[in-house]
């Protein structure tokens, strides 16, 4: 399913609007009951990221959204996580990286404090 998803989108989409699409179903993944989908899809956000560092931003605030929406699953944090951790790493790879405040801001607006 994921495969034709990803072949529609790259193949019906204008520029810009393919990369936006991408991202919507790789984070549809991220709350699978199973741990090797929602590594693969952190592993494909930072390789995306990378790639195409304008994807970056957004894809951190949209992981931000997730984990504040679908806190209560414990699957939903944990492939958020993942994501959140991949982006964070890829953020060293990225030609002009990430200002301190905006980082900062991820673990500021965090939902839930950690004990």
């Amino acid at each position: 399913m994921l495969n034709l998803e990803f072949a529609d989108v790259m193949t019906t989409q204008p520029p810009g609007v393919g990369s936006t699409k991408l991202l919507e179903v790789l984070l549809s993944v991220l709350p699978h009951s199973s741990s090797a989908p929602r590594v693969a899809a952190a592993w494909c956000l930072r390789c995306m990221a990378i790639a195409c560092p304008s994807n970056l931003t957004p894809a951190i605030d949209m992981c931000l959204e997730g984990l504040e929406n679908l806190r209560s699953s414990q699957e939903a944090v944990i492939g958020y996580s993942a994501a959140l951790a991949a982006l964070l790493g890829a953020v060293r790879h990225t030609p002009l990286g990430k200002s301190s405040p905006e980082l900062m801001h991820c673990f500021v607006s965090l939902p839930f404090s950690v004990k």
